[in-house]
């Protein structure tokens, strides 16, 4: 998986200016972690994209705290192998 950092809007960051992600496992099978340190608190949105840009997997209102997060994202199952993209906003 890869991880695509977007702003709020006002050009307000979500995750800190270092982009320290970690997604755990890499590669992964029903479930994947991701890690990142958030500049404050509030609520965000995570979707996941296949290679062809297709939303495949999407959770709103994930409600996360200023500093270190995990994030586990479940359900996987039905997913092919492949490349995929996240994105949080």
């Amino acid at each position: 998986m890869i991880l695509d950092k977007y702003h709020k809007k006002g050009s307000i960051p979500i995750i800190t200016e270092k982009e320290t992600f970690k997604v755990v496992p890499n590669p992964f099978v029903y479930e994947v972690s991701i890690i990142y340190d958030a500049l404050d608190t509030q609520y965000i949105n995570i979707e996941v994209f296949d290679l062809a840009g297709k939303k495949v997997w999407v959770q709103q209102k994930v409600y996360q705290q200023k500093g270190h997060n995990v994030f586990r994202l479940s359900g996987l199952e039905s997913l092919s192998d492949g490349v995929y993209f996240i994105r949080i906003t």
